[in-house]
């Protein structure tokens, strides 16, 4: 039952172009929302960094107090290096040894994941009396060093 254009009257026509507005104005919202929709998934789902960093800068100050408290425990350095590398400054503490050992090699000391040097104050004092001991924080993890470049693989991260 097709209507007559002719039996139309005025308000048929008010009422007609009020719906036209509303679902113009309807398809508009949903492309709104849409479109706000994948914004906010793209973002979600977004790479924040491809470096080490901090997320904030209250989270970093925080640990620094604890990286400073934790140093209490540790003897002085003789030296402290920052060491240029492919992937950014790897930062190097070097400890001399306290008693009088002609060690042939001095200990290296890696922390774990998630960790940083000062990790190794309970076992410094008898590492010393052994011979030279250099401590260093990982490239990508806690601590002092300072990553400029990605670590993509397992070969980045062993280099």
């Amino acid at each position: 039952m097709e209507e007559d254009v002719r039996d139309a009257t005025p308000e048929d026509a008010v009422r007609k172009a009020a719906r036209k507005r509303r679902r113009r104005r309807g398809w508009g919202i949903t492309a709104g929302v849409l479109l706000a929709t994948v914004v906010a998934g793209a973002f979600a789902l977004r790479t924040p960094s491809p470096v080490g960093h901090w997320n904030s800068k209250a989270g970093y100050e925080a640990f620094m107090a604890d990286y400073k408290r934790a140093w209490e425990a540790m003897p002085a350095p003789e030296k402290k290096l920052d060491v240029r590398t492919g992937f950014g400054f790897v930062r190097v503490y070097r400890f001399e040894a306290t008693a009088d050992v002609p060690a042939k090699h001095p200990f290296v000391l890696l922390p774990g994941r998630s960790s940083p040097s000062p990790i190794w104050a309970d076992n410094m004092p008898s590492l010393l009396e052994l011979g030279d001991v250099y401590v260093l924080d990982l490239l990508g993890e806690p601590g002092l060093s300072v990553q400029t470049v990605p670590i993509e693989d397992f070969a980045d991260n062993a280099a």
